[in-house]
């Protein structure tokens, strides 16, 4: 599938379908007029053809084009941009992001050129290339390989409007576009699928942000309805069948005649039936009064003897897991170094302090290295799975490498993890991201509160049934 797919890993050999190409012809790619970064839409149109012959350079050869789909014309032109936006939000990994990057460029490119053909104003086509580009950098820099590559200087907002703060005029352009939602009702409606697709923005670090996303996809929504009115409801517009005249069984054969042959039918079978079962009754009566027994029925009863009640079993004292924790790592909760709590489904063990990550790192600092071990190996002998929880203090990280709280405690939970692995093996250890979201000070506005608050918390899931 990678040929017909122009973001496709060019490395990724997973091809399930693969298209002869009669002569072996290649067609050649026409790269739209216009410079990245002019903030320009190029004005040569180009006909409706394959994508990669419209405009993306070193693309495959032979793609079928697809059915118009979408909501409107400027939605059914930027309909590759959009699939190539659910594809990116759950990719783990992609190889040759230089390539990517040029080939979404010349997508942007013909979608300027298709809208325009498809009678879109410039007005429209800016203000919809706007939230493309801002949709595909919000995803891709949200990825394990977007945020570490050359996208974050030169993502598709600064390309094309030598901007940087895509995030925040996303949302700028769509409280302008709802001022007048008769005019621009579709570039509302590619606004409210970029959302849908998971654009986030500005809220993304924000920690009310899926509630205030929710109200303004709730608001374009109502907008939009208001304007177009109710969907069809029904599965299919046509689904009623076609309603052909037949004639009555009543109006060839009088319904009397119908009546009276299907009662003598029924009558003649009932006497038959009554006889068989008839013939089939004597035999049975006559065995069922032979059968023994001939006089009363007499039932002797005698008084059961209890057994001795059983011996009280022995009464077998057993450590639960958060005790035995707490003794073997009695010295370090001594010294302040961790803390160990328990409940009914778990055991809770919080590292404590500010020095077990450098700042704005998720490696382990090698003097907290051996309180990790110590862990690992009383882990070693529990039972149950295990969750390692990251969490952070309130101050925001905005790195090339971590775009935020919830990404470097990711990254300081799988520190952890790997450790545990090897002492104690795979398989038992997940993590869990909680970044600020569950503060053990509020507000931690000193440094001692925030120290607090930086922390990895490692959770022992006690079994069903056991200790």
């Amino acid at each position: 599938m990678a040929e017909d797919d122009p973001f496709a890993d060019p490395k990724d050999g997973d091809r399930t379908v693969i298209r002869p190409r009669p002569g072996g012809a290649r067609p050649a790619a026409v790269v739209g007029e216009g410079q990245e970064g002019d903030g320009t839409i190029a004005p040569r149109v180009v006909a409706p053809r394959s994508r990669l012959a419209a405009g993306l350079p070193d693309g495959p050869a032979g793609v079928v084009p697809l059915a118009p789909t979408g909501l409107n014309a400027v939605t059914q032109a930027a309909a590759p941009l959009l699939a190539l936006a659910v594809r990116l939000k759950n990719r783990a990994v992609h190889r040759d992001v230089p390539l990517l990057r040029e080939r979404v460029v010349a997508e942007i490119r013909s979608f300027e050129r298709t809208a325009l053909a498809a009678g879109a104003s410039a007005e429209a086509i800016r203000a919809a290339r706007y939230g493309l580009c801002a949709t595909i950098d919000d995803l891709v820099l949200n990825t394990p390989w977007g945020s570490q590559s050359l996208w974050t200087k030169q993502s598709m907002v600064s390309t094309f409007y030598n901007e940087t703060w895509g995030g925040e005029r996303f949302f700028d352009i769509l409280d302008h576009l709802m001022k007048d939602p008769e005019r621009t009702l579709e570039i509302l409606e590619l606004y409210y699928v970029c959302l849908s697709l998971g654009f986030e923005g500005r809220y993304r670090v924000d920690a009310r942000g899926p509630a205030k996303l929710a109200e303004i996809r709730d608001s374009l929504y109502r907008a939009i309805r208001r304007l177009r009115g109710e969907r069809e409801a029904a599965l299919s517009p046509h689904w009623k069948g076609v309603v052909a005249e037949r004639r009555a069984l009543g109006r060839i054969v009088p319904l009397w005649v119908i009546g009276a042959a299907t009662g003598a039918v029924l009558v003649a079978a009932f006497f038959t039936f009554r006889w068989f079962l008839d013939a089939a009754l004597d035999p049975a009566m006559a065995a069922a009064a032979s059968a023994p027994p001939q006089g009363p029925v007499v039932i002797e009863r005698t008084t059961p003897v209890e057994p001795p009640a059983p011996p009280p079993p022995p009464k077998v004292v057993v450590e639960s897991s958060g005790v035995r924790l707490k003794k073997f790592l009695e010295p370090e909760i001594k010294e302040g170094l961790v803390t160990v709590t328990e409940d009914q489904q778990s055991v809770r063990v919080r590292i404590n302090g500010s020095d077990l990550f450098a700042s704005a790192s998720d490696a382990v600092t090698p003097k907290r290295l051996s309180i990790l071990n110590r862990i690992g190996e009383a882990l070693k002998t529990e039972p149950g799975q295990v969750v390692i929880e990251g969490h952070t203090d309130s101050q925001k990280i905005r790195s090339a490498r971590f775009g935020s709280n919830i990404e470097l405690s990711l990254a300081r939970a799988n520190s952890v993890k790997g450790i545990f692995e090897k002492i104690v093996g795979t398989g038992r250890f997940s993590v869990e991201a909680k970044g600020d979201t569950e503060p053990l000070v509020t507000p931690d506005t000193t440094p001692e509160a925030r120290a607090q608050n930086r922390r990895v918390e490692v959770i022992l899931i006690k079994p069903t049934g056991g200790g």
